[in-house]
C-alpha cells in the first residue's frame, strides 16, 4: 500500500532540523519527521502518521525566530479527514520496479 494525497498535490512534513558538535567535536545535522495520531483515514495502516502542515501555514512553521514552541504545536495534530488516500499495490518496502 502507499498513500497519496487526495487532490495529487505536493504534501509537507513537519520536521525538526538541528547542527549541533558531537563528542568528538565534529559538527552533526541531525533531521526527524514529527508524528502525531493517525486520521481515521489512515489509521488502517498504522496508528501514527506524519503531522502534516498545511501550505497557508508553511510560513508560520518555517518561521522559528519568531514563533515560540507553545505556539507551534497547534499544528501538531492529525490532518483532517479526506486529506490523504490509501492506495493497493505495493508492499511494504517493495518499489515499483519489485512489483
Amino acid at each position: 500500500m502507499c498513500v497519496r494525497p487526495k487532490d495529487g498535490e505536493p504534501i509537507a512534513f513537519a520536521g525538526l532540523w538541528e547542527t549541533w558538535i558531537g563528542p568528538n567535536g565534529e559538527e552533526l545535522e541531525t533531521a526527524a519527521i514529527i508524528t502525531t495520531n493517525a486520521s481515521r483515514d489512515l489509521a488502517v495502516l498504522h496508528e501514527r502518521m506524519p503531522v502534516i502542515v498545511p501550505p497557508d501555514a508553511f510560513d508560520f512553521w518555517l518561521d522559528c525566530r519568531n514563533v515560540d514552541a507553545l505556539t507551534a504545536t497547534a499544528l501538531l495534530a492529525p490532518a483532517p479527514r479526506r486529506t490523504a488516500r490509501c492506495l493497493r499495490g505495493f508492499a511494504r518496502g517493495q518499489s515499483r520496479g519489485e512489483r
